[in-house]
């Protein structure tokens, strides 16, 4: 009784996988994509407003997001350590020097056009980011 129950169960499980056929991709091929290395030089990076909780913002132009990619695509954001090391956005570490320890994460928001970076600092010390490099990889 329990192999009948366990072979229609399977059975039923394998018929509400089927489905119809998605769309082919843009002229059947693959997605597109673009990859845009980021350098935010340490000069680069700014406080946060007066008033509210510190953290460290960049502002950096991409032009290739557009509002199609933005609303249809997908947008991915890595850091970028060299050596093929990569880590991928939101990223949190968490850090220690002497006896303080505190958690640094690192994350973005976009619009059309634009990627805002961010750096905060669970402690909210005044620690301007070191020099950071990281892939945008557009997909759509």
């Amino acid at each position: 009784m329990k192999k009948i129950f366990l072979l229609l169960l399977v059975a039923v499980l394998a018929a509400a996988c089927e489905g119809p056929t998605g769309p082919p991709g843009r002229n059947g091929l693959d997605a597109e994509r673009i990859i845009i290395p980021v350098t935010i030089f340490n000069t680069v990076w700014r406080e946060s407003p007066p008033n509210e909780s510190l953290y460290y913002q960049a502002s950096v132009p991409v032009p290739a997001l557009t509002p199609s990619i933005r609303d249809n695509g997908t947008i991915l954001v890595y850091r970028d350590f060299g050596n093929g090391y990569q880590q991928i956005l939101p990223f949190t570490r968490h850090k220690e020097k002497g006896n303080v320890r505190w958690t640094q994460t690192i994350d973005y928001e976009f619009t059309d056009g634009q990627i805002n970076f961010y750096v905060t600092n669970s402690d909210f010390i005044a620690d301007p980011p070191e020099t950071m490099y990281f892939r945008v990889v557009l997909i759509w």
